[in-house]
């Protein structure tokens, strides 16, 4: 499924799990949804292991766990 960004993040006001640290608003063709930072990661982090983007330096993950938790 191709997905954009529709134009901006969601701000807290308009966010069902608003302790997130950041919301995107994302739209297809069909559906409206939303994707926090941290599944975002976390979609990187599988990509990156899968082959499919190069590999980030272990120091950045660390200090993208050390603001947010364990993305596993």
């Amino acid at each position: 499924m191709a997905a954009t960004q529709a134009g901006r993040a969601a701000s807290e006001n308009d966010c069902e799990r608003c302790g997130d640290p950041l919301i995107f608003a994302m739209q297809d063709r069909q559906h409206q949804f939303s994707l926090d930072l941290v599944t975002v990661l976390q979609c990187l982090r599988v990509a990156e292991r899968e082959g499919f983007v190069p590999a980030l330096p272990p120091e950045w993950w660390w200090a993208v766990e050390g603001h947010y938790y364990p993305l596993e």
